[in-house]
């Protein structure tokens, strides 16, 4: 018998190493998502739902066989208890069924209904073990050609008796900070209960009401030991006040004027500047809003007081478009680029640093404050390295990722939002789907290139080999050769011939900008590209964008791809082509992305599909499940508001 003290997580917990499982207390954490009720069972194939699988006995009336009409599939006659005799279907593992069943044979089965011009056929998804007859049996999330439903259910019962104590123990140890777990247990609605009653009513539940209410209660646990720890790694109160009365002189002698959000948003970031405790300001607003003269109010204002601002673009060309403005509106005041072009010379003693990564690989002096440009590309390390017990830290993007709109949520980031735009615009989102679809698509973009429009085509990888560029949904999906930029280019060619272009990320910072120069011109016509052009870069002129696959982005990387239209203003259009049929969540997704151009909603949305991540300061994962105590339970932002009144009654500091 395999020993817990192994060394070998496989002697310890066998297959259930596969989903994160490292010893057998964390079996009573890891928590079924369903319960079948077994306590009774159809005895009238009539009777099934047409859409959930149920319980069932049924008697093999024939021998088992495989056909492949319509589909691969084993078929047999069966009867039911009131001697109704259907034809069934068996689906999963086609051998183990034909293995196992016999004529004669009777089992009790999962299966639901499907009636065709009045013929009913019993579609059987499972056997039921006889252990769990007349009882609730849980299900367990594995993993696609994994281990099977029951043999998972199997392992993790198998050492569920042994785990509980320790998972119990290990709990009260998250949540002692937050006081005795008898007061934690009556604050998320289980007076009486104990822990281990919980863990037991998850796995092998009396009544559906007491699994739901373990489960309930078990999960909000989860959620206050992730707040704590989200706010007990935050800013510590060490002073570093700036008082930025400067802006406003500066502004007019610049000529510049802002608009009420901006003019809200340098009252909300002269306030954090003056606290006790470094800011943490998160300011959202889509492209047009103006998020690039607030980054320089805030540098600007503390360069004024003395103090030394970092400002971190996410690439080399948008840097260098920054290093202009930002002399041009205040020519006096010293400021140094540092990209991947930077020599040794550069002044890093200067009170503005304007960059890109380059300048986390560089020494430099004390910062007092770190502005960080399209946040969500870049990790929380990279965001922070740079970040020291006093520095200020604010943050930019159209669309925070799912970590920080947590993070917002709770309390840790102040937010200022950017709506109002210099040049008022419309952005259309159309979805276009299969063969159908592209034929429409592509009609309409000839119109429009006879016509002197222009196009983006956005491909989600430069070629086969480049398996780093996507980071959506469908990100690991088997790429199509033709959806790569490699594969598609020659095709745009033969069309277009000289007044098609590419980029991708193989291409010099001299060669992109001599490539989008051309396209701002209006010398070429059509720009083949990856999500390279995703962030910052100014394409005027831009009034259409097509992106293919869009399933395999967040919705995040969507908006800020959509985003580089009409900057000017008026109308423009963002073209989804999707090749095949979507699944049902996919086209719930494009849909919602198609309905709003609203960045705060996308955000909400992101974090909803998306999970917050893990919340703890030292996290770099960004989105997914908040793996807290509880493994692989993606905590949404409804499970921390719930309980966010019990943490600030319990840590009322933390407030």
């Amino acid at each position: 018998m395999a020993s817990s003290k192994s060394n070998n997580v496989f002697l310890r917990v066998g297959q259930l190493a596969t989903l994160g499982v490292e010893d057998r207390w964390q079996t009573a954490i890891y928590l079924p998502e369903s319960i079948d009720d077994l306590r009774t069972q159809h005895s009238s194939a009539p009777a099934l739902s047409t859409e959930a699988f149920e319980p069932i006995v049924l008697r093999l009336v024939s021998a088992p066989s495989v056909t492949n009409r319509p589909f691969l599939m084993v078929k047999a006659t069966v009867e039911d208890r009131e001697r109704g005799q259907y034809q069934a279907q068996f689906s999963g593992d086609l051998q183990a069924w034909m293995d196992s069943l016999k004529q004669g044979l009777v089992i009790c089965a999962m299966a639901k209904a499907r009636w065709w011009n009045e013929t009913l056929t019993v579609l059987v998804k499972e056997r039921i073990e006889k252990e769990w007859y007349g009882k609730l049996r849980p299900n367990y999330k594995g993993r696609p050609k994994g281990l099977t439903g029951s043999d998972l259910r199997r392992l993790i019962q198998q050492y569920l008796e042994e785990g509980i104590p320790d998972a119990c123990e290990r709990l009260v140890e998250h949540l002692a900070p937050l006081g005795k777990i008898d007061e934690l247990l009556e604050e998320v609605g289980c007076p009486g209960w104990n822990l281990r009653s919980l863990f037991l009513q998850a796995h092998r539940p009396h009544t559906p009401e007491y699994w739901e209410h373990s489960i309930s209660a078990l999960t909000r646990l989860d959620a206050l030991a992730g707040l704590h720890r989200a706010k007990a790694g935050g800013p510590k109160p060490i002073s570093n006040p700036f008082h930025i009365s400067t802006v406003e002189k500066r502004l007019r002698s610049a000529g510049i004027s802002l608009t009420d959000d901006q003019t809200n948003a340098l009252a909300v970031y002269r306030a954090a500047l003056a606290r006790k405790r470094p800011a943490r300001v998160m300011s959202l607003g889509d492209v047009g809003t103006g998020k690039s003269l607030c980054i320089y109010m805030v540098a600007a204002g503390i360069a004024d007081q003395g103090g030394r601002s970092m400002c971190l673009f996410p690439n080399s060309q948008l840097a260098v478009q920054m290093m202009e403005d930002f002399k041009h509106w205040a020519p006096d005041l010293e400021m140094s680029l540092v990209t991947s072009d930077s020599d040794a010379s550069v002044n890093l003693e200067a009170p503005i640093l304007i960059g890109t990564t380059a300048l986390l690989t560089r020494k430099l002096p004390k910062v007092d404050a770190v502005l960080v440009d399209e946040q969500h590309r870049f990790s929380r390390e990279q965001r922070e390295k740079k970040v020291g017990r006093h520095t200020h830290l604010f943050e930019f993007t159209a669309t925070c990722i799912p970590r920080t709109e947590a993070l917002v949520r709770i309390g840790l980031y102040e937010t200022v939002e950017l709506r109002q735009t210099f040049a008022p615009k419309t952005i259309y989102t159309h979805l276009h789907i299969g063969r159908e679809g592209r034929r429409d698509l592509f009609n309409m973009l000839l119109d429009d290139l006879k016509n002197g429009g222009r196009v983006l085509v956005v491909y989600p990888r430069k070629n086969l080999d480049d398996v780093e560029a996507v980071e959506g949904m469908e990100s690991r999906m088997e790429t199509n050769p033709m959806h790569t930029v490699e594969g598609a280019l020659p095709g745009w060619q033969a069309k277009f011939g000289d007044q098609v272009a590419s980029i991708t990320s193989d291409n010099t910072t001299e060669e992109k900008v001599a490539t989008l120069d051309a396209f701002a011109d209006g010398r070429i016509n059509v720009l083949v590209t990856t999500t390279v052009v995703e962030v910052g870069l100014n394409l005027p002129g831009l009034y259409r964008i097509v992106i293919v696959d869009p399933t395999r982005y967040g919705l995040a990387t969507l908006h800020q791809l959509r985003g580089r239209v009409a900057r000017k203003g008026g109308e423009g259009h963002c073209e989804l082509l999707c090749d095949d049929k979507l699944k049902a969540e996919q086209q719930d997704r494009l849909d919602f992305f198609c309905a709003t151009t609203d960045g705060f909603k996308i955000a909400a949305r992101d974090l909803e599909l998306r999970g917050a991540g893990d919340l703890g300061s030292g996290s770099d994962r960004q989105s997914g499940a908040d793996f807290v105590f509880l493994i692989g339970r993606k905590l949404s932002m409804a499970d921390f508001s719930l309980v966010l009144p019990i943490y600030t009654r319990r840590i009322p500091e933390a407030a």
